[in-house]
């Protein structure tokens, strides 16, 4: 009797322990780690879809796929069904299944989850829900909703079923890839005919100073076609704001340009502000052969020899010229110090405040006033003379070093030859002697 009461009170025990076991550790883990959640789309698509580019292989380093989303989050069904290639039962409007979107139907099948805050902070908190918004802005949002069915939508430029992240390198519109993809259109002169703009955007960006940072060098920092005409609400900058785009990097420039005495008659005659020297696409390094009224000269184009501008235009040029040539001078016997092997972190130090003032010079150009250019450049030549006196007192200091060592080698060679001549009579003096 009492070993079946003790066997009744294990059991119960047991029970109890068991029930307990579920409670803390089987059921929070169910909680915690829900199963993966099946998708037949995929399954019966990878039977028939093979190619690259297909959805199904597209689709596996997908944002939406690799967020945890499936096909039927975008497109409907129910994916928990297995219908055994039964398309009918699969797509099942009954299911919310809806077919494809057409063209112009695209931004705003996108926007149903990415204008939704509450959806996509789940994802991301910090994630713009205004894209939408922007692109009806834009020159492309304008033209789609008035009936254009080839103009760029959400997946002319982030693709379909392939979508990265804008940081991933794979994507279509990481930084370095994102004049490739607006150059789909923009480079295809039979695409782009009926609306009557150039196609030659990319080929001359290639050769700009901002494509042979980002294209050449890597330089992600570098400006691409979205930076200067926007991402999702893209569009050409006017003429009244042509120095805003640029002013976003170039606010130094940009804030003397303001201020100088060619602002009013820019806005006078309507000119494109920076782009009336520097171009559009086709930007390139200005140098001093920019300045003055010569063949390569960007002042030429208004100015002549004769006027007032062009006159200050050409003593601008020579006073720039002429202080960098004293750069270069002091560069050279810089390099000369350090490869004699002399002391140089000091004139080095000074090469670089050199360098300072030139850069300062040169953007001081856009304030268009001759005054400030003098006045760096005084400074920028009172520096350059120092590095210079410096340069070529440590040459002189090797030479006269050079000259000791010589010196000094020269008597040490004397010594030599007159011990040596000591050690050959005294060794001739013990050889009689031993005789």
């Amino acid at each position: 009797m009492y070993s079946h009461n003790l066997m009744k009170n294990i059991i119960r025990h047991f029970n109890i322990i068991y029930i307990l076991f579920l409670f803390i550790f089987l059921f929070p883990a169910i909680y915690l780690f829900p199963q993966e959640r099946h998708n037949n789309c995929i399954e019966c698509h990878s039977k028939f879809e093979e190619e690259e580019t297909s959805p199904t292989i597209e689709f596996k380093n997908d944002i939406h796929n690799t967020s945890g989303m499936l096909c039927s989050d975008c497109h409907g069904g129910d994916p928990e069904i297995n219908a055994g290639g039964n398309q009918e039962l699969a797509m099942n409007p009954k299911k919310g299944y809806k077919p494809p979107p057409g063209h112009n139907e695209i931004p705003e099948f996108c926007a149903r989850c990415h204008s939704d805050f509450e959806y996509m902070k789940k994802f991301n908190p910090n994630i713009r829900v205004d894209q939408y918004e922007n692109y009806l802005t834009s020159q492309h949002g304008k033209l789609l909703a008035k009936g254009d069915d080839k103009v760029a939508n959400c997946v002319s430029c982030h693709k379909t079923h392939g979508i990265r992240k804008k940081t991933n390198p794979a994507s279509a519109v990481f930084a370095n890839k994102i004049p490739e993809t607006c150059s789909k259109c923009h480079s295809d002169p039979e695409y782009m005919k009926e609306y009557k703009i150039l196609t030659n955007q990319l080929e001359m960006y290639k050769k700009s100073v901002h494509g042979e940072f980002l294209l050449e060098k890597g330089d992600l920092n570098a400006p691409a076609c979205n930076d200067c005409h926007g991402n999702h609400g893209a569009a050409p900058p006017g003429v009244e704001s042509v120095h805003n785009v640029c002013g976003v990097c170039h606010s130094g420039n940009n804030q003397l340009f303001l201020k100088s005495s060619h602002k009013k008659y820019f806005d006078e005659f309507g000119f494109p502000e920076c782009a009336s020297c520097h171009e559009h696409h086709l930007i390139k390094k200005l140098t001093e052969e920019s300045l003055g009224v010569g063949d390569q000269s960007v002042c030429g184009i208004c100015h002549t020899q004769e006027d007032e501008g062009g006159i200050i235009a050409v003593e601008m040029k020579n006073i720039i010229e002429n202080f960098s040539a004293l750069r270069d001078t002091c560069q050279i016997l810089s390099e000369e110090v350090e490869r004699k092997g002399m002391p140089v972190n000091e004139i080095k130090y000074q090469m670089n405040n050199v360098d300072s003032e030139l850069l300062k010079a040169r953007n001081i150009v856009h304030s268009f006033s001759l005054e400030n250019i003098k006045q760096i450049t005084e400074e920028g030549t009172k520096l350059a003379i120092s590095v210079k006196k410096m340069a070529n007192d440590e040459l002189k200091e090797y030479q006269i070093r050079r000259i000791g060592l010589a010196v000094s080698l020269f008597f040490i060679f004397l010594a030599g030859t007159a011990l040596y001549l000591k050690i050959k009579k005294i060794d001739k003096k013990n050889i009689i002697n031993s005789f």
